[in-house]
């Protein structure tokens, strides 16, 4: 099977590329990934489940997550990565479909409701409690509000950096997988 590409490129901030090579589902086991082509290119050798998201909070931290609980971090800008399974309340081995730096913070989310918060001094993800159980793909905001999404049309809002949310009435049933913070609002 041919790798899958993935490129992202901006002027702020380094380029990096991964390819994703023999997409195989498999247990919670992370036999761990490592870094070709001058660190630029991350290859997943034994790594048996999907690479759904990646994010970075800085040039050179950045998280890596996917099918069945799949995450690692870099700290070098991803010349290598070090698996975090152990660092995330997420016995379950549930899916994380997205890892993103919002205000400072960085979160992920999951299969059933599940919303992980980086808690830094415990060098843990810890999870944080949702009135929605349902899948949710994505997590955007700033320095005013924080946003997950997800099936059915559900949108939760945070104002306080996830101790608290309400429930934003979209009007649509169907999966919302894409969501970004216009440039020009006022942050």
């Amino acid at each position: 099977m041919p790798a899958r590409r993935w490129s992202r490129s901006t002027s702020t901030r380094p380029r990096w590329r991964l390819t994703q090579v023999g997409l195989r589902y498999g247990r919670r086991r992370h036999q761990g990934c490592r870094a070709g082509h001058r660190g630029r290119t991350l290859r997943r050798a034994g790594c048996r489940e999907p690479v759904l998201d990646v994010g970075f909070e800085s040039e050179s931290t950045g998280y890596l997550v996917g099918a069945f609980g799949l995450i690692f971090r870099t700290t070098d800008g991803g010349a290598s990565w070090q698996p975090l399974l152990h660092a995330t309340d997420n016995a379950k081995a549930l899916h994380l479909y997205a890892v993103r730096a919002v205000a400072g913070e960085v979160y992920i989310v999951g299969e059933q409701g599940l919303l992980l918060k980086l808690d830094r001094a415990a060098g843990q993800f810890r999870a944080v409690e949702l009135p929605y159980k349902g899948t949710l793909f994505g997590i955007t905001g700033n320095g005013k509000a924080l946003l997950v999404h997800g099936l059915r049309g559900t949108v939760l809002r945070s104002t306080d950096t996830g101790r608290s949310w309400t429930t934003v009435d979209t009007g649509l049933q169907v999966g919302l997988t894409g969501s970004t913070v216009d440039a020009t609002a006022a942050s």
